[in-house]
């Protein structure tokens, strides 16, 4: 991934040991320990173009996130800021929260799932609830976190929320009363698992998400207010356009 990028920085946690990962990257890296733990000063102007090497335009990276795809050999897919930007504001626009929301960030930061949960509360005011690292493996912990705290928006890769439905409990299931909008992507969405979790969360509005990392997290939705024999993946967000193909590319 070092090779493949050209990265020539790694930034890492003040105070905490550096990875073996990073360490073996010998003099091919510069690492820089970032502190974190003391708020930005009040009145900090924002970076300006003239502290940059060029100007910032909606069509320069905004991140690379690598994939393995089918080979297993991870392969960087590079977004720009417009395509992010247009996935974030279709996203508040069709699942609209506000300052009285709470949003779960339980994606780890290397999938891009998780740049919605990262960035739309932010743009919105919204509260960020952040669960423990591998905390989206632990079906009771993670119920009892967002009950606890009133989370209001959580996203699921639909095998985990196979997984959620059937660990947590009908007791901490029953306590997911402020959830409100409950998304998915990144797999086919069993219709088993969401007539389930219409029936367990029937407040919550429920959303099938489909697209690959190259197309900006996600590309079609569909909302499911009923649940069928099949779950479709929808139509396309704003600025998109979907097509259905032949075996022939026709």
């Amino acid at each position: 991934m070092v090779e493949t990028s050209g990265a020539s920085v790694v930034l890492v946690h003040a105070g905490l040991a550096v990875p073996a990962s990073v360490v073996g990257l010998g003099d091919a890296v510069e690492v820089i320990a970032v502190d974190a733990s003391v708020p930005v000063e009040a009145g900090v102007s924002a970076v300006t173009d003239a502290e940059r090497r060029g100007r910032l335009l909606p069509q320069h990276a905004a991140y690379t996130i690598f994939t393995s795809g089918s080979t297993g050999r991870p392969k960087g897919v590079t977004l720009p800021h417009e395509a992010v930007v247009n996935r974030l504001r279709w996203g508040l626009d069709e699942l609209p929260i506000g300052p009285d929301d709470m949003v779960v960030l339980k994606t780890p930061y290397t999938f891009d799932c998780s740049v919605a949960e990262l960035f739309a509360p932010l743009m919105q005011g919204s509260r960020l609830l952040i669960a423990d690292p591998e905390g989206h493996l632990d079906p009771p912990y993670l119920a009892d976190l967002i009950a606890d705290k009133g989370a209001t928006m959580v996203h699921f890769v639909p095998s985990m929320l196979s997984v959620f439905l059937e660990l947590a409990g009908p007791e901490r299931l029953a306590r997911l009363d402020r959830v409100r909008i409950i998304s998915t992507t990144g797999e086919a969405l069993p219709p088993a698992v969401a007539a389930e979790t219409r029936a367990v969360v029937p407040g919550a509005m429920l959303y099938n998400l489909y697209g690959p990392t190259e197309a900006a997290v996600e590309i079609t939705y569909q909302r499911l207010d009923e649940v069928g024999d099949t779950v479709p993946i929808g139509v396309p967000v704003w600025n998109s356009t979907a097509y259905v193909l032949d075996g022939r590319l026709n």
